[in-house]
């Protein structure tokens, strides 16, 4: 009882200022801020991948993790689900319930402030939870497994798109923009994927961007036309190399990409 309690205050501390850097966030992409980095081929090609993993979820219930502003919450209405958005920021939760019902969607949503290592919502609800660039920003992250295991149905899944933190440029890329992230975040490493294994057995992982990732630089320094063409290009190079379902060894060049698609299974 002594350690949670001595543990309590950090953790309210990181709650907070995640929140805090959300809800800037949100401010940001609204004015246009920080979308551009990330609509190119590649990317609208990861979330398309992303969209099949997930499947039809007309008339199911999904629960949208760390809902952001609500990109996936307004597609997964527009395909027809019941969605519960949650997210850190109160930010986020009042732009995502402004889209929705300017898009007439709002009578299939709920949405609310929670901390994702915590869920105040019931067991065995939704048949799909879903999320962006979530996980890694959650300093206790086990918690957060067995809370998407717990509101998960018995034969649901759950699809996460998540950056890797293994590729030794992209990290140094990281150092020189601290800006852009929390001090707290933690992109994943080995570590998190065998904690993912241990809590999700049949885990399965698709890699995403490694040779794309030169196009991405070509994007930073104010080139856009050269890099939307050579990233056509290398998305095709990387389904040769990285684009392969694993649930056991993971190769090299895979954990050299920035991003990865999970599907985890109850």
């Amino acid at each position: 009882m002594d350690n949670k309690r001595a543990e309590q205050p950090d953790r309210e501390r990181l709650l907070q200022d995640e929140a805090n850097y959300q809800d800037l966030k949100v401010e940001k992409d609204i004015r246009g801020g920080l979308d551009k980095y990330y609509m190119d081929p590649a990317w609208m090609y990861l979330q398309k991948y992303k969209n099949r993993v997930i499947g039809d979820i007309r008339g199911k219930k999904v629960l949208d993790l760390g809902c952001g502003k609500g990109g996936a919450t307004l597609d997964a209405l527009r395909r027809g689900a019941y969605v519960t958005a949650v997210d850190i920021s109160p930010k986020s939760i009042e732009v995502v319930k402004e889209e929705a019902r300017k898009a007439g969607t709002d009578g299939a949503l709920s949405a609310y402030v929670m901390d994702a290592q915590s869920l105040d919502l019931e067991d065995h609800a939704f048949d799909v939870v879903i999320g962006n660039g979530i996980l890694h920003h959650l300093p206790f992250l086990e918690e957060s497994l067995r809370e998407i295991q717990r509101v998960l149905k018995e034969d649901g899944h759950a699809v996460f798109v998540e950056p890797l933190g293994i590729n030794p440029l992209l990290n140094l890329y990281r150092l020189l923009t601290p800006s852009m992230r929390t001090k707290d975040e933690q992109p994943f490493r080995m570590k998190e994927i065998r904690l993912i294994k241990n809590v999700f057995p049949k885990a399965e992982f698709v890699f995403f961007d490694f040779t794309t990732l030169f196009s991405k630089f070509l994007m930073m320094i104010r080139l856009p036309n050269l890099a939307m063409r050579l990233q056509n290009k290398l998305i095709k190079t990387d389904t040769l190399l990285i684009r392969k379902k694993k649930r056991t060894r993971i190769s090299l060049l895979q954990k050299m990409s920035w991003n990865v698609v999970i599907k985890l299974k109850s």
